[in-house]
């Protein structure tokens, strides 16, 4: 396996853990954007958002687990950085403007929820992670 698909819990590397975070958030926004976009061209309009939130889930947390093996608190972590936050916030905080259309509309509520319970998480988890 490659370096970069590698486990790692980050003990004692605050900012590592951080950075690790933000990349499996990314990952799910990422993941959410192309599946709608690649949807709405193939579509002709975007699909329900519940149906990719739960393809993303089941593909990760199947390759969480069977990829990489249970881990713990890793794992968890890992998981809810990308289905809740990447995949979640971004699937809750953006609607359709109108059928048919590729415009989003943000709803700046949901997502600045989002964003205050994402960081709560990344400054708790670097705090434990002082040494």
């Amino acid at each position: 396996m490659s370096k970069i698909l590698e486990p790692d819990a980050f003990r004692g590397q605050p900012l590592a853990w951080a950075g690790n975070q933000c990349g499996h958030f990314v990952l799910g926004m990422f993941s959410a954007f192309f599946i709608c976009v690649t949807f709405f061209y193939v579509i002709g309009e975007l699909p329900y958002r519940a149906h990719v939130f739960w393809i993303i889930a089941l593909a990760y947390v199947s390759f969480e687990v069977y990829g990489q093996g249970w881990r713990g608190w890793d794992t968890v972590d890992d998981t809810v950085f990308v289905v809740a936050y990447g995949t979640g916030g971004t699937l809750a905080g953006f609607t359709e403007h109108q059928v048919g259309s590729l415009q989003p509309v943000p709803d700046m509520q949901i997502l600045t929820t989002f964003a205050v319970v994402m960081t709560a998480h990344l400054i708790m988890g670097m705090v434990f992670r002082l040494e």
